[in-house]
């Protein structure tokens, strides 16, 4: 079978999803499959796996709905309490736009188990995508010395601002990056002796 992974999201994402877009890429081709990588295209004549449309203009989501071509989404935000990442209705309409889309859709790839149950009583297809490990991903060379404590590669919220503050008071050295090219990501990976994995909020927990 063919499939088309293409990224629908900003600009300024695209590196936060370039492991997992890369990783779906491989463990598609170890199954036999051709596999095309692509940015805000979907292709007629393939099975597109879209990541990213939570951030899609509603008028891009409603021709993706028209367009008749085949689609997956590929979800990893927060849905709680009939949001997505607490967003209001007026930021990201869950239930009037993005709930029919799914629908619509062959159905989702889910990251974050604690979604399923919300997918289901949206009445939305899924099934959950473990994340895991791949031969080919490996593009990180650690140091032998390490001149980092510590590196967060997240978007930053008031709680993990708060968490990394108290870990620089104790005088501890680190980097924190919101994004920045897979590159540099990957050197401060190697080069520190903790990665940090904080939650963003008492929401999304």
């Amino acid at each position: 079978m063919r499939f088309n992974i293409a990224f629908m999201g900003l600009e300024s994402q695209s590196i936060a999803w370039r492991d997992l877009m890369l990783l779906v890429q491989y463990a598609l081709e170890d199954c036999g499959h051709e596999v095309e990588l692509g940015q805000y295209y979907v292709d007629t004549h393939a099975i597109n796996i879209l990541i990213g449309t939570y951030l899609t203009p509603a008028e891009s989501i409603r021709q993706l709905m028209e367009c008749g071509a085949p689609i997956i989404l590929l979800q990893s935000e927060i849905i709680k309490h009939d949001r997505i990442n607490m967003k209001t209705p007026e930021q990201i309409d869950l239930l009037g736009l993005h709930v029919p889309f799914m629908r619509s859709s062959l159905g989702v790839m889910e990251t974050v188990i604690d979604n399923q149950p919300e997918l289901d009583r949206y009445g939305v297809k899924n099934h959950f995508l473990r994340w895991a490990y791949h031969e080919r991903l490996e593009d990180i060379i650690h140091k032998a010395e390490k001149n980092l404590d510590f590196y967060l590669f997240a978007t930053m919220s008031p709680r993990r601002t708060e968490m990394v503050s108290r870990i620089g008071y104790k005088g501890f050295k680190g980097v924190v990056h919101s994004y920045c090219p897979y590159y540099v990501r990957n050197s401060h990976i190697g080069r520190a002796k903790v990665l940090l994995n904080l939650i963003q909020s008492d929401f999304c927990t």
